[in-house]
């Protein structure tokens, strides 16, 4: 074997090109001037398509490491290239790095370098993340490093010392190389969020790898996100949760004689129709990072307070937090309601305000005095749920507010959720009246309500209160009339 070139050399290793002969494959080389036994021999029992082959280790004075060369080109070569990244892409690169990530942490093995410098991407657009020469294992145990080693820009604040290092420490450095990735292609959105989320200072309010995938994979619920973009694109808006990006596809001639709106996902342009439009009810909604959670389940719509999974016309408020933006109501539902909402120690905040001068604002909470007793105590929580829903067939939705106190568990990445009781409003609009609040409200114990297909009354489950299929309420007029 004999050394073709010196990739790198300096006062803390060497960094060589190898050659052998014999089997006309080249190498890495690595000469460490320390003892890296510990970490290389670590890495030489991982087999991952992301993470290079360690062939051999040895130590003498220096650590002696042999790997499997990458024939690729390092991603901040290739920006300082002007190649040209995709949102597809990107989302790919971003996936391997994780699973690489992902990978090493469970051989307790941090990275602790992850920089563009870093990650090599072949031609097929395999990724690869090198140079572990600063990793080192991770123990249990509350350490600060002893040595402030890292790239300035992707090693987080206790990599320099300050704060005990661990696996969010990645975390960071993966968010910073997302970043700068994607500011270089000029791309916002989910990617964007989600990177700055790993970028934050304190680690506790970062991902952890599992919930870091869980993100990173929910192009599982591609319908939803459907929905989500094709109604951005007409309304010029950011609704409920999503900033998905739309262009013009200039190869497609047919889109291009069409004067219909199309958006683009994942390369296919999808035609918007006055239908879908039709649905839009809530704009401008930012998605809460604990929805972002909750969405990663495999039974996700557990949360749901009215059973009713349309996106476009519901809202969901999860545990304490804050949102804003508008909600479509009026005439032809489409009159911008300004609207400030705060759920917070089990209280729902509302505040909302017409273009016409005509405002409304009230806390929603559950009746004082209800005689049920909670059934489930352990993680008990009180989520929201706002639905605009045509309950008496005059062709302007009614929004519909609702509060669920409930327990959770977690078994096998899925969410329980166990009613303790529940309670709703009806909230009438329109333009000449304004906000109107039915008397009345839906509250029963245990209860979970459901809009059935074809009917504009909202029924009770079977499994709720009563075994009676027929239970639940009505609007007439003003005031929530109970059937049974």
């Amino acid at each position: 074997m004999k050394e073709i070139s010196v990739i790198k050399e300096d006062e803390r290793k060497k960094i060589s090109l190898m050659y052998d002969t014999e089997s006309n494959k080249r190498y890495i080389l690595r000469r460490i001037h320390d003892d890296k036994r510990e970490i290389y021999k670590a890495l030489q029992k991982i087999i991952h398509p992301s993470i290079p082959k360690i062939i051999s280790v040895e130590f003498d004075c220096d650590t002696v490491v042999l790997e499997e060369y990458i024939d690729g080109k390092s991603l901040s070569r290739l920006m300082d290239e002007n190649t040209v990244f995709t949102k597809k892409q990107i989302r790919s690169i971003a996936k391997q790095l994780v699973s690489a990530m992902s990978e090493l942490h469970k051989s307790n093995i941090i990275h602790r370098d992850i920089k563009p410098d870093n990650i090599i991407i072949s031609e097929s657009g395999n990724v690869w993340l090198i140079d572990y020469d600063i990793a080192r294992i991770y123990r249990d145990e509350v350490r600060k490093d002893t040595e402030t080693m890292g790239t300035f820009g992707y090693a987080p604040i206790e990599q320099y010392g300050m704060l005990p290092t661990d696996y969010r420490t990645d975390i960071y450095a993966f968010g910073a190389t997302l970043i700068r990735l994607l500011d270089y292609s000029g791309i916002k959105g989910p990617l964007y969020r989600i990177a700055e989320k790993c970028k934050r200072l304190d680690p506790a309010q970062r991902y952890d790898i599992s919930s870091l995938k869980r993100s990173l994979n929910r192009q599982r619920f591609m319908p939803i996100l459907l929905l989500f973009c094709a109604a951005a694109l007409i309304s010029g808006v950011v609704l409920a949760a999503f900033s998905l990006s739309s262009r013009p596809n200039t190869a497609d001639t047919s889109v291009s004689e069409d004067k219909s709106e199309y958006v683009e996902i994942d390369g296919k342009m999808v035609k918007v129709d006055d239908k879908l439009m039709s649905l839009l009810c809530f704009t401008d909604f930012k998605l809460s990072d604990h929805y972002e959670e909750y969405m990663g389940y495999a039974n996700f719509s557990s949360t749901f307070i009215f059973n009713y999974e349309d996106i476009l016309m519901r809202l969901s408020f999860m545990e304490d937090m804050k949102n804003s933006g508008s909600i479509l109501m009026g005439k032809n539902n489409r009159t911008p309601i300004s609207s400030e909402i705060e759920l917070r120690d089990g209280v729902l905040s509302l505040s909302l305000r017409d273009p016409y001068g005509n405002s409304f604002e009230k806390d929603f909470a559950y009746t004082p005095d209800h005689p049920f007793r909670p059934l489930y105590t352990k993680n008990r929580r009180v989520n929201a749920e706002m639905v605009c829903w045509d309950m008496d067939g005059d062709n302007n939705n009614e929004l519909l507010i609702g509060l669920c106190d409930c327990s959770f568990s977690v078994e096998n990445r899925q969410i329980f959720m166990y009613f303790n009781y529940s309670q709703a409003w009806c909230l009438r609009y329109d333009e000449s009246r304004g906000f109107v609040l039915c008397d009345g409200d839906m509250f029963s114990e245990n209860s979970k309500f459901t809009f059935l297909k074809n009917d504009l009354r909202v029924h009770l489950p079977a499994w709720a209160v009563t075994d009676d299929r027929k239970s639940g309420y009505q609007l007439k007029g003003d005031n929530i009339i109970p059937f049974y």
